[in-house]
């Protein structure tokens, strides 16, 4: 397959995703924050600097087949514990039997800046059934049972808030109405 303007086989933004889970705690926050705001323009022509904050990037960010954001946001948030089957069999391929040697991000920051991201990324209707199937409800609760910092337990409530109310009580956000959570 050969890669095209409008449908690239890679992404370069993708080459970022694995720092998420560096052993340098300065790579883990400058990607978390790279991902929140500073996409490169150069990665997609629909993708700018800002790219969850634009609702027309959340699908080539969410989609499996193209960057496959999301299983980047919560790999940080999760431990090595097993999730019950009903909720591994809906977790992104990357998060299910992790090593035991796995940690959940152990800088707050970190964790309330990914928790941000997939914030903004339930601002459209597709980002938000991408993470109701995908399972980000048994990951974030589980993160609010087991983290004691308020801020994070704040952002999770939030996140809950938007993935589990009915559809019927959401309404779309256009970019011009988003702005910065923290």
């Amino acid at each position: 397959m050969t890669a095209t303007p409008d449908a690239p086989d890679h992404y370069p933004f993708q080459s970022l995703l694995q720092f998420t889970s560096s052993s340098s705690v300065v790579r883990r926050a400058g990607t978390a924050i790279a991902i929140k705001y500073h996409a490169q323009s150069s990665f997609a022509n629909n993708l700018s600097r800002n790219s969850c904050f634009e609702t027309e990037s959340h699908d080539l960010l969410l989609s499996p087949n193209k960057i496959n954001l999301l299983p980047y946001l919560l790999l940080p948030l999760c431990t090595a514990e097993e999730f019950p089957d009903e909720d591994a069999e809906q977790l992104p391929a990357e998060l299910q039997l992790l090593p035991g040697t796995h940690k959940r991000e152990e800088s707050n920051s970190i964790i309330s800046t990914h928790l941000e991201s997939l914030l903004l990324l339930t601002t459209t209707l597709s980002g938000r059934e991408m993470m109701r199937k995908n399972g980000v409800y048994a990951v974030i609760r589980r993160l609010h049972e087991q983290v004691e910092d308020e801020d994070v337990k704040a952002s999770v409530e939030r996140l809950v808030n938007v993935i589990m109310r009915e559809e019927s009580k959401v309404e779309e956000v256009k970019d011009d109405q988003i702005e910065e959570v923290a």
